[in-house]
């Protein structure tokens, strides 16, 4: 615990010298939300097999679920309160929330599907969970959409749709966007004017629907810092006893310092209760 602290107080440090954030436009009148499969998503449904994510270690055991969701409740709460309040404290493109990593294996994809599962929990939001990890590709893969265009087909192609994409799933207000074809120049898609405009076009419109973004290991790829600067907010996961204090700093130097930066401590002793120890936050 000592060397997340001590790496929590230096990049609190860091932030305390940063000019603070533009005032950001109002948001527009909250629309009527039902499940994500009341929008009009022009690719097959998806079925959310729990047994299938449990196995391979993405949900928790049955036993433990209930924890789990309590914890997300929790970790969920600031981020859509920076999402849905921008002039009551919040941020710019707070509804486009990235999650990363220092390295692989400390859970990101994990906090990605499970904070998606619980923002669908809210009456007023629906969620797109989207395979930014063009590397991986570990959602695509398991959700039974690894050949289905996804993200990187929109980028390439002006013609195609987000929404024509996006994956309506068995879980209401929940949708997911596959990575799609993979691409040796994914990092310059993302840097794109098209990347840049569909994202502050769902920002500035559809602001009760969060994008949630599974990212590439923020050390192991070019991909995740140039991401990290076209949403709102980044959650950046630290695995509990394993990453360094130095990773910890060199990932979040590798991350946008505009944006709202939250780090969440990851497999923790599930005889703990979520506490200050387990949430941390800094920036906006």
């Amino acid at each position: 615990m000592s060397r997340i602290e001590e790496a929590l107080a230096k990049l609190q440090q860091i932030e305390r010298g940063k000019a603070p954030h533009q005032p950001v436009p109002v948001r527009p009148a909250r629309p009527s939300v039902g499940s994500a499969s009341d929008r009009a998503y022009g690719a097959a449904t998806i079925d959310i097999d729990e047994e299938n994510l449990r196995a391979v270690g993405l949900l928790v055991p049955e036993d433990q679920q209930q924890r789990l969701v309590d914890q997300y409740r929790t970790i969920k709460r600031p981020l859509l309160r920076n999402a849905m309040a921008p002039t009551k404290g919040g941020v710019e493109k707070g509804n486009l929330i990235m999650i990363a990593s220092a390295f692989a294996e400390e859970g990101k994809t994990f906090t990605a599907l499970n904070l998606s599962l619980s923002i669908a929990r809210e009456q007023d939001w629906s969620v797109v969970l989207i395979d930014g990890d063009t590397s991986k590709r570990q959602l695509s893969d398991l959700l039974g959409a690894a050949n289905a265009p996804g993200l990187t087909d929109l980028l390439r192609d002006p013609k195609l749709s987000f929404d024509s994409l996006v994956m309506p799933t068995s879980v209401p207000r929940l949708a997911f966007l596959p990575a799609g074809k993979r691409d040796e120049h994914a990092a310059e898609l993302l840097a794109s004017d098209r990347m840049t405009d569909l994202c502050e076009e769902h920002a500035r419109v559809d602001t009760y629907r969060a994008l949630v973004f599974d990212s590439t290991p923020l050390l192991m790829s070019p991909e995740s810092p140039v991401l990290s600067s076209q949403v709102g907010q980044v959650v950046l996961v630290v695995r509990a006893n394993s990453t360094r204090r130095s990773a910890v700093l060199q990932a979040r130097d590798r991350l946008d310092p505009k944006k709202a930066i939250n780090l969440l401590l990851n497999q923790t002793d599930w005889g703990e209760d979520l506490g200050s120890d387990d949430y941390y936050s800094y920036g906006k």
